[in-house]
């Protein structure tokens, strides 16, 4: 995937922080193969409860990557900056 456009960064960066931020509120301290389809409808049934239109929870459950092939993933925070750290297989 691609995220840079004439040296620029694009929305879409935007756009996966925003859908991971449920993934690590809820599930900040599990491991990666521990996220299935159930924590999945989950993450879901939370964007609803925080009022997000029906169109913004599926463009972002969508944007949440399948843990399937992920070895490990890391998401920091530092100073408001999201630094996501994902090795795969």
């Amino acid at each position: 995937m691609n995220y840079m456009k004439n040296g620029k960064q694009t929305g879409e960066v935007s756009n996966i922080i925003h859908a991971m931020r449920s993934v690590v509120q809820l599930y900040q301290n599990c491991r990666v193969s521990e996220f299935g389809p159930r924590a999945l409808k989950h993450v879901r049934e939370l964007m609803v409860k925080d009022e997000l239109s029906r169109k913004a929870v599926y463009a972002r459950v969508n944007r949440i990557p399948s843990p399937t092939g992920i070895k490990s993933a890391t998401l920091i925070q530092n100073g408001g900056i999201c630094e996501s750290k994902v090795s795969f297989e």
